[in-house]
């Protein structure tokens, strides 16, 4: 909730007659009319909130789990590519009981949580090479 307050309350965020505009790409739907992200102004700030809130959760449990995937990997064999990761991670996931919520939510932002941690590996065996300072990736935790 503390990241979609944020959001909502910095000036970047609101546009003419103070409506509220998604900048952060497949967070709603689009208008595919228009191809431009949809207005929330005719949404209550704390629904905006809630909204945010429920996929920055979303995203943060994708990332969690594809982390947790790549370290259940036993030492010697083939770590799954980014694509084999949203497979399961999402895909596959919303197909079971346990996490069909992620259904809720357009599948763009969790496709980019798993592709960061794409990057942060990729950075953090730049740095086992001595290309800078990047360590292990680690899980993200709830800020509540």
């Amino acid at each position: 909730m503390q990241y979609a307050s944020k959001i909502l309350n910095s000036k970047s965020s609101t546009l003419k007659s103070n409506r509220f505009f998604i900048l952060l790409h497949g967070i709603l739907p689009y208008n595919y009319k228009h191809e431009s992200p949809l207005y929330l102004s005719n949404l209550s700030k704390s629904l905006q909130q809630s909204k945010l809130a429920q996929v920055f959760g979303c995203v943060r449990v994708v990332y969690n789990d594809a982390l947790a995937m790549v370290k259940a990997v036993s030492e010697g064999e083939k770590w799954p590519s980014n694509a084999d990761l949203q497979k399961l991670v999402i895909t596959q996931a919303k197909q079971t009981a346990a996490r069909n919520w992620l259904s809720s939510v357009s599948v763009v932002p969790l496709q980019q949580s798993v592709q960061d941690l794409g990057v942060a590996f990729k950075n953090w065996f730049a740095a086992l090479k001595g290309n800078g300072k990047a360590k292990f990736p680690r899980f993200k935790k709830t800020l509540e």
